[in-house]
């Protein structure tokens, strides 16, 4: 089910990270429930509905995933490997937002299931400009994601 106003997860380990985009995407215009995972088992964890986050009303699938690669205990790498292997992650958007631009980690990220992959704004003018375009896609129906009811075929 996708929810009326999607649901941000962000997995990222560095709260002044956290707190930056948080208020990057209130002043980008976006309003929507932004909950989070501080590395990447914990947002396994949280997609699979376990432990504290079995209460699916107040831990709904995520519309949107805004990923961090470098992670304690699995890194972003790892949980996006999961992530497009568990069935009911294979469409669920994820941008990685990263501050260094290396092309080893750009490929890996692709290769791995990344949507799209962005190099952090150097500062909060440019991040809430970042946030307002990637929003812009995959929060106000630039972007579709099919929902979980839709039987998908391949020829």
């Amino acid at each position: 089910m996708i929810e009326s106003n999607p649901v941000v997860l962000l997995v990222e380990d560095d709260t002044n990270t956290i707190r930056a985009l948080r208020l990057s995407l209130l002043k980008a215009g976006f309003g929507n429930k932004v909950l989070e995972a501080h590395d990447g088992q914990e947002a396994v964890d949280y997609l699979r509905g376990e432990g504290e986050f079995s209460n699916r009303l107040r831990y709904p699938l995520p519309q949107l995933i805004l990923l961090d690669l470098k992670l304690p205990r699995m890194d972003g790498f790892e949980f996006l490997k999961w992530l497009r292997a568990w069935p009911p992650g294979k469409f669920i958007p994820v941008v990685v937002l990263t501050t260094a631009m290396m092309a080893s980690d750009l490929v890996e990220a692709y290769n791995a299931g990344a949507s799209s992959y962005v190099l952090k704004g150097a500062d909060a003018h440019e991040l809430v400009e970042q946030l307002t375009g990637i929003g812009s896609v995959w929060l106000r129906g630039g972007a579709k994601v099919p929902s979980s009811d839709v039987q998908l075929s391949v020829f």
